[in-house]
Order: structure tokens, then sequence, then C-alpha cells
């Protein structure tokens, strides 16, 4: 059977009288009749037409007729195979879309011969040849009005292209055949933003009709938007409407208010001086069932009390939230430093001690350098070199800690555990030629044989080769020439020392001292002068100046 058949023709007879087209037909129903000789087809009831026994006759006579088409009928036609793919899905689109090509192809000017292109790329998912489509369409007819889906990918076409009347316009348009829509709705909102219009009344209500139907989706927009804006005031605005459809979703069981997000518009009240609306906010997120595990928001609710004077409330947060968070360094500083401003410097130190052996091992070594520092401010060496000594444990890449063991060591004349701390800031800064230099001096001064005083020899060789002025390195090496008999060699070191290092007391010293050794008194003088300006209260400078003064009215 051949359904929806079109059959036209034209009888020249009629054109004679002056008639034009002689009957349009549509026929449901044609089929071969084999019975009939010489007959291809046998229609139905013709009578109903009014054409008479003659059809056959005209029929037969089809070379000598012209074809027609009806560029509406065809349009309709075209329509419903649409329809039809629509209801098919991605494979009816596929299947109707060489037809459809071929036909913008024909009828290239038409602007629908386009927009059902368009649909069957969108409906096959080629997003960006279905987009060529539709800008194809507003180029034959700028004022045409297409379906949602089309008027949607416009409108992300001209957003992706930065051109925001586009947008506007488009998403209007999916918005006319789709109120409510959150894709377009959302699209109205960021151009109006991308334009600086973020406060107009089109904003305004765009936001609120997004708020009604994705509240969700209008909290994420909201805050990306505030994360977006330069000025704090314009952050306060996003950040009060993200609050808003947060508070919509929840009143709608969509889910809860996020503690974060009160936390960030605290923070900005904070930066606008609102100080009451910040506490406010802060509040609510602490007390979120969610608000003690934010340390953020912990330490910020805390800092303020502690701005307002109200001390035992901020102690108070510091320990509902340690109790979420034992191990928090944030929280364990601000609640130490609290303690200690309030003379409760043993509940500090207990309250560090506890989060540093519970927190992980790079949390813990940070706890363990802030006890130590405590422990460093209260006078308690001993406990604050133990402290040193875990925090370099728990983490050896830590130059804070290695630093702070070696000067603690220093001051306790452990040279060892010195050694041990220097040793690994070698490691750590291979190209700080202090550490060389000092770590050569211990070992020289701790040497029992030749083969340690030779390590202690090349460790002050790469001090030396990292910077040459070096004055422990300079100084020691002229101690080791001074002991080996190579008095010349120690006092050329030693002068080095003191001229690459002019307000070193102690360079300044060994040069003057080993010139007065050898009997060369102006030349230690000399040395012994810019001693005293380097330190003026040196008593042994004087004397020595003094005895050089005598010596020489003496020979005068």
């Amino acid at each position: 059977h051949y359904q929806f058949l079109l059959v036209l023709w034209y009888d020249p007879r009629r054109a004679m009288a002056g008639s034009r087209l002689h009957q349009v037909v549509d026929i449901d129903d044609v089929e071969p009749v084999a019975s009939a000789p010489g007959s291809r087809y046998r229609l139905g009831d013709i009578d109903n037409v009014g054409l008479g026994s003659g059809l056959a006759q005209q029929l037969s006579e089809q070379e000598n007729l012209k074809r027609w088409q009806d560029h509406a009928s065809l349009a309709r036609s075209v329509e419903r195979l649409c329809l039809q793919a629509e209801r098919q899905g991605k494979a009816g689109w596929q299947q109707v879309l060489p037809q459809l090509i071929e036909h913008a192809e024909v009828f290239s000017k038409d602007p629908q011969a386009w927009a059902h292109l368009a649909r069957a790329r969108l409906g096959t998912g080629d997003a960006r040849e279905a987009l060529r489509c539709v800008r194809e369409v507003f180029r034959l007819d700028p004022e045409a009005i297409l379906g949602h889906s089309l008027s949607l990918l416009a409108a992300q076409g001209c957003y992706d292209r930065r051109e925001w009347g586009g947008v506007l316009k488009h998403a209007q348009d999916a918005l006319a055949s789709q109120p409510g829509d959150t894709q377009a709705l959302e699209l109205v909102v960021r151009a109006q933003v991308s334009q600086g219009q973020g406060r107009s009344e089109r904003t305004k209500a765009a936001l609120q009709a997004l708020e009604h139907s994705d509240p969700q989706r209008c909290v994420a927009l909201s805050r990306e938007v505030a994360d977006l804006s330069n000025q704090p005031a314009e952050r306060h605005h996003w950040l009060t409407q993200a609050v808003s459809a947060a508070r919509t979703a929840e009143s709608k069981h969509l889910g809860s208010i996020s503690p974060k997000l009160l936390r960030e518009l605290g923070e900005t009240n904070m930066v606008l001086d609102r100080e009451p609306e910040a506490l406010h906010c802060f509040q609510q997120a602490f007390s979120h069932k969610e608000g003690p595990s934010d340390t953020e928001t912990a330490k910020s609710l805390a800092q303020l009390y502690v701005r307002q004077g109200k001390a035992s409330e901020a102690l108070e947060v510091y320990r509902i939230a340690l109790q979420s968070t034992p191990g928090s360094l944030a929280l364990l500083r601000g609640y130490g430093q609290l303690l200690l401003k309030e003379g409760r410097s043993n509940e500090a130190v207990g309250a560090i001690s506890r989060g540093a052996r519970l927190a992980p091992p790079q949390e813990a070594a940070a706890l363990q350098l802030l006890l130590a520092e405590l422990h460093q401010g209260l006078g308690q060496r001993g406990e604050a070199l133990i402290a040193w000594e875990a925090a370099a444990s728990l983490n050896p890449d830590s130059l804070m800690a290695w630093h702070g063991l070696r000067q603690a060591a220093a001051a306790a004349g452990d040279s060892e555990l010195q050694m041990r701390a220097l040793k690994r800031l070698t490691i750590l800064e291979p190209s700080q030629a202090d550490w060389h230099a000092q770590l050569g001096s211990l070992r020289l001064a701790a040497a029992s044989s030749e083969a340690q005083r030779a390590e202690a020899d090349k460790d002050l060789n790469r001090a030396l080769g990292l910077c040459p002025t070096n004055p422990l390195a300079l100084m020691t090496k002229a101690s080791i020439c001074d002991a080996s008999g190579k008095e010349s060699t120690a006092l050329e070191l030693w002068e080095s020392a003191a001229r690459a290092n002019r307000t070193s007391k102690q360079a300044l010293e060994s040069a003057a001292a080993a010139r007065w050794r050898r009997g060369e008194l102006i030349e230690a003088a000399a040395w012994y002068k810019e001693l005293l300006r380097a330190d003026p209260e040196n008593s042994l400078c004087l004397c020595r100046l003094a005895q050089q003064a005598l010596r020489e009215g003496s020979a005068r």
C-alpha cells in the first residue's frame, strides 16, 4: 500500500478555457491491481471526489501533466514527520535526519526548515550542529520564536559568546513556553549580573522564581556570584540571597542550611563592621549539628567573643569544639593563648598536650611545636627541649622543629643533640653555609682521632665553598692552623674573617689578638680600634689600646 500519495494534475482543455488547476486529490488508499490489464492502480470511491469515470484516462496521460507542490502542505508533512520522530526518541531522529538535511538544503531560505533540522540535531545529541542551525534561523528571521529546547540552546550559545541581549531574549522565549524553567532563570540572572544589573527588579524576579522552583540551585548560583564579587557589600547581598534560598530549601525538607554558608555571611558582616549580625550568624552556624566540627566557625565565634570581652563564652566555645576535633591546631592555639591570657598556663599546657597525643602525626608535630614555644615562653627549658625533640621526631622534614631543637640543645649544653640537629639541617638546607660551619666546629671540639678531625675539616671546607667569608668556618680553620704551627696561615684566615665581618666581635678580637701575640702592635691596635667601634664596652680592647699608647709615648 502507498499511503498519503499526493496527485495533482492539469487539464489542457480547461486551461484553454482559462481554468488553472483542475483538481487536487489526497488519495488515502492506492494499491496495484493485477486483474486490470493495462491499468496500474485501482482507486477507492472515485465518485466521492466528483471526477467520474474519466480519471483512469487522465492518469494514463501523466507524462503530459505537470506536478506542483504546495509549500504549506509540505511544511505540515515535515512537522508530522518531526512529531513522529520525537515520539520515537533518538532513533527516530536519526532515521529522519537525512530527509531533514535535504529539506533544509532545498529550502535554504526558509527559517522553518532550519528549525526542523535544529530539532533533529538536538534530538540526536549533536548540540553544536543544532546551535549552528538555530543561528541560521535567526539570520534569516531575527524575530523568530522557537520552542523551549531550541530557545534554551540559543540562550546558552549567546551566553558562551557573551551576547547578553541575546541571552535575555532567548531565555524569556524559553520561559514563555515553560514558565519556571530553572536553566532559563539561571541564564537570566547570569546575564543580568554580567551586565552589572545584579540588583535590578528583573534579576530579583528571576531569583524569586528560581528560589521557588529549585531553591538548592538558587543557593549554588548565589554563592557562585558571591565568590566572584570583589566588593564586600556585593558579596553580602548575594550571601544573604543564598541564606534565604537555603531556608526555603530547609522549609521544603530539601536539605539543611550549611554552617559554612552562615560563617561566610558572618565573616562578610565582620568586614562591613556589622558585629551584631556577624555574631548572630556565627551563633547560628555553631548551633547547627555540624557546627562544632567546623573549626573555622568555632574559631571565628570564639574570637568575636574575645573582642567583646566575653572570655568565659569564648573558652566554652573552644571546649565544645575540641570535643569534636580534639587535635585541631587552630583551636588549640587559640584556646591555649586565651588560657595563658587568663593566667591559666597549666590548663593551657594540659590542653595542648592532650591534643598532641590525640592528633595525627603531622598535626601532633605542629602541636608539639606550639607546646615547645609555650614552655620556652614560661622559662621551662627542659620541657621545651623535650617538646622540640618530639616535634622533630614526628616531622623529620620540619625546619622549624630542627631549628628549635638546635637552639634548645645549645642552651642546655647538649652538644650531641645539637650535632644531631645540625646534621639534619645540612640535609634539609644543604646550601646553608652556617650549618656546615657549626657542625664542623662541634665535630672538631669533640674530635678524639685524626679521622674525626678530618671529617670536621671537610665540613668547614664545604662551608667555605658555599660562602668563602663565613666567619665561623674561617676562624675554626685558623684555630686548626695555629694549633699545627701554621701561624702565618692562621693569621691570614683570622684577618680574612675580620675584614669580611667587621661587625663580628669574635672575628675582630681574634685578628687583633693574633697580631698582638706576634708583637705587631700597630696592626693589632688597628684591629682593636675596629673592635671598639663594634663593642664600645670591651674592657680588653680599651686596655690594649692604652698599653699601645703608653709604649708609643715611651718610644718618643
